[in-house]
């Protein structure tokens, strides 16, 4: 029912996918909102790339219709376009700038290539496509085309659809552009965009750094046909993609491409779907689980694989609480529009409530094109990594599909029940290092970020297969690359669904006090050699004795905490516990946000400042090691030493608690 159509957010399509979700959850007896919110999107007039000399070449726009697939061929798909880009038509010579890192653009000007004037080719990946654009435009290039090359994402991984699963030669990567140092509505940061705000309250379009060149994706049928005109200077030998020709960063003065893109940003209204089971004891206290219900398309894997496990959730809780079981805390299951624009429709949401989720919400779990395979994972705060480790010993291990077109032994029919999740999940064994810790790129930001509330990720992947941002992620392109038997979604169901009522329903929050302290240590490690790579003089010695001290006042609560029996009705200790532990959480929160970011207010972890996908752990010292600047480390040194003595008072609290 959710992959029906095609449902861009801002669109009809849009709105009834977020009808559709709210009738779900009203079927099943929850209490359900559907806020909205009036934000600033750019809607797709048109974009196209050609040759335009030696000879003329007009390149295809869209993805063809793929017999057998009838969604293919559905009206209502759009060409490929890139979110927010800027309108223009620009004509001019051609760089080729591999994956279009900053470092990628520093290895062109290190070489004598200019790029002023250019239009600049790159491939998917390496970073958010934002980047690729802020880096181009800071190099002075005209236009910027983006392409999934095979090496990445086609028959370099594996067989394309419709035989396999991967990238076709005509696929094209669509996605939003923006790179600014907050997520949500681009002119309301920090401020909820409801319909009734006034326009002196939002920022001028004028004002936003939004991007500045035309950006126009591609398919690699058609960068091939750029990229084999190429003629200037040969490109090292790891920006050699897979097609099969030798790469160049130069096209000559001969070779010119034209890039036309038309885009209107104006705003428009978007719609979340707030769904909620109030608790039974504590109802003011939630936990919220929650995935975008917005696609480029279809989006049966991106982001309906997840989207359909908070329903299925929300369905197994509202059929228990029919039957007398109600947890304690309210759980409230989201479905969030706009994600793909910038993370738009939670953050909104999340400014909105920002003063009740910062005192109430004890966690937020995100289930992004949560299942794509059947290998689990889990990113997660250090504290909710208790709970979803504990979760996954009681859920069997999803097997994988038959694949017609993979040699493979055969399934013996007598083999044993399958493990549990836990034990073919090498990040829940001890000894293993800490569980992935969350970057950017989705609806978690605005919880884990900005309120510094803790978050997990949990999903399957490893599929043999992605149509990630393309018109063929649909219901034909997904089961045959995953089966029709959606059993790792029925397994991350149970994941999650256990996951939430040992937070919502536990006397204590089911936190191990010493796993954040651990993970900072070992992060602090992690930051020193990057430090050795860039060749920065950094000395850890400041942090060390914070960091050991916050280290050990947690490992002796935690101690304390596991021999404590509370006694039948033992409230205010219980409470006593509970409110250390979540200060030992909220130590890590800083009001004033970081340099430069001031959104983002988590000193634990936080977005990568020049990729947006990956985590910088320790986020401001991080940052003074990158820009090399000591005086930064000097004032990360004196916050982590004021995080570390907030942290281990609240574990000493803790233990005090339950000591007598």
């Amino acid at each position: 029912m959710l992959a029906s159509e095609p449902h861009i957010a801002g669109t009809p399509g849009g709105a009834r996918g977020a009808e559709r979700l709210a009738a779900l959850f009203r079927g099943f007896g929850l209490e359900v909102e559907t806020p909205s919110y009036d934000v600033l999107l750019a809607p797709h007039i048109s974009g196209s790339v050609s040759i335009a000399s030696p000879e003329r070449v007009d390149l295809p726009d869209r993805e063809p219709a793929i017999p057998g697939d009838p969604f293919s061929a559905h009206p209502d798909l759009a060409g490929g376009f890139s979110a927010y880009s800027a309108s223009g038509d620009v004509t001019a010579e051609v760089v080729y700038a591999n994956t279009g890192t900053k470092d990628d653009f520093a290895r062109l000007k290190s070489l004598g290539i200019d790029l002023a004037g250019k239009v600049v080719i790159a491939r998917m990946g390496g970073n958010f496509r934002g980047y690729k654009e802020k880096f181009a435009r800071e190099a002075g290039a005209a236009a910027l085309i983006i392409y999934p090359d095979p090496r990445d994402m086609g028959y370099a991984q594996g067989l394309p659809y419709p035989e396999g699963g991967y990238y076709t030669p005509e696929s094209i990567h669509r996605g939003s552009l923006p790179t600014l140092p907050y997520a949500g509505d681009p002119q309301t940061p920090g401020i909820a965009s409801t319909p009734d705000l006034p326009d002196e309250k939002r920022l001028r379009v004028s004002e936003i750094d939004l991007p500045g060149i035309p950006v126009q994706p591609i398919s690699w049928a058609s960068a091939e046909k750029i990229l084999l005109r190429m003629r200037g200077v040969v490109a090292p030998r790891e920006w050699q993609g897979a097609l099969p020709f030798t790469y160049r960063m130069t096209g000559g003065d001969a070779l010119t491409v034209r890039v036309r893109v038309e885009s209107k940003r104006e705003r428009r209204m978007i719609t979340d779907v707030i769904a909620r089971l109030p608790g039974a004891s504590h109802p003011e206290q939630t936990v919220i689980v929650g995935a975008h219900h917005d696609a480029w398309n279809f989006g049966a894997d991106d982001p309906l694989s997840g989207t359909i496990v908070v329903v299925e959730a929300a369905r197994a809780f509202a059929e228990a609480a029919r039957s007398g079981l109600r947890p304690a805390r309210t759980v409230v299951f989201a479905g969030w529009d706009a994600e793909e624009w910038g993370i738009i429709g939670s953050t909104e949401w999340v400014e909105e409530h920002a003063a009740d989720l910062a005192g109430n919400c004890l966690a937020y779990i995100n289930l992004d094109a949560a299942v794509a395979g059947h290998t689990f994972d889990a990113s997660c705060s250090p504290s909710l990594r208790p709970a979803v480790i504990w979760a996954t010993r009681f859920v069997p291990q999803p097997p994988a599909p038959p694949r017609p077109w993979e040699a493979r032994a055969p399934r013996d029919p007598g083999q044993m029940m399958p493990a549990a999740v836990f034990a073919v999940w090498p990040g829940a064994r001890p000894g293993d290092g800490p569980a992935r810790t969350l970057g950017g790129g989705s609806d978690h930001v605005a919880f884990l970020s900005h309120l510094a509330i803790p978050c997990a990720a949990p999903g399957f992947s490893g599929a043999p297969g992605t149509q990630w941002h393309t018109n063929y992620d649909n219901l034909a392109w997904y089961r045959k690359m995953m089966g029709d038997d959606y059993q790792p979604h029925a397994a991350l169901t149970k994941i999650v669904a256990l996951t939430m009522a040992a937070v919502a329903d536990a006397d204590l929050p089911p936190v191990d006090p010493s796993m954040a302290a651990s993970d900072a240590r070992a992060m602090l490690d992690s930051a020193t050699r990057r430090a050795a790579a860039l060749g920065f003089a950094f000395s850890a010695e400041p942090f060390i004795a914070p960091f050991d001290e916050m280290l050990a006042s947690a490992r002796r609560a935690a101690a304390a905490l596991a021999a404590w029996k509370p006694a039948p009705g033992d409230t205010p200790a219980i409470a006593r516990v509970a409110r250390a532990l979540r200060d030992a959480d909220g130590a890590w929160f800083l009001a004033e946000g970081l340099p430069g970011r001031p959104w983002h207010r988590n000193l634990f972890v936080g977005p990568d400042e020049d990729s947006g996908y990956a985590p910088w752990p320790l986020p401001l010292l991080r940052l003074g090691i990158e820009r090399r600047d000591p005086a930064l480390v000097e004032e990360a040194a004196r916050r982590y030493r004021e995080v570390a003595t907030k942290a281990a008072a609240a574990t000493d609290e803790a233990r005090r608690a339950v000591e007598p």
